[in-house]
């Protein structure tokens, strides 16, 4: 009896591309922060819509980042999606320091709710500080 010989295991990043490429197949799964990236992204935009040179910032950009980061195939889809909250992230740290110019960009509404501990327990806060991130550019 002939078998099929067996192919080479893929590695994280093959993965990764076919979970990606499922997406359309999974909308409820990829979908699911769509309303937590674009009230982040609405907060940034009104906030640094007077300052020069500030362009407006697609919510679509983060999504994508969100993709990148992690995907909705692995248990950290559910906990960390961005993965800025990742205990001793320096990211997370220059951010909310008020050391490196976070607090020039964060605005007022979300620095009263995000920390290191919000970051940690509530994965739609991390949309916040990656939408800070992008902002810098």
């Amino acid at each position: 009896m002939a078998t099929v010989a067996q192919g080479k295991p893929k590695n994280g990043f093959q993965v990764w591309q076919d979970y990606v490429n499922q997406a359309p197949s999974r909308p409820e799964q990829w979908n699911v922060y769509d309303c937590d990236i674009q009230i982040a992204v609405h907060e940034y935009n009104r906030h640094l819509a007077n300052v020069a040179g500030y362009r407006s910032l697609d919510w679509h950009f983060i999504k994508a980042m969100t993709w990148v980061e992690t995907g909705a195939g692995v248990p950290e889809w559910k906990s960390s999606p961005i993965q800025i909250g990742n205990p001793g992230d320096p990211g997370l740290t220059a951010l909310l320091s008020g050391n490196e110019g976070g607090d020039l960009i964060l605005p007022p509404t979300l620095a009263r709710k995000l920390n290191a501990g919000t970051a940690a327990r509530i994965p739609s806060t991390t949309f916040g500080l990656a939408s800070a991130m992008s902002s810098c550019d």
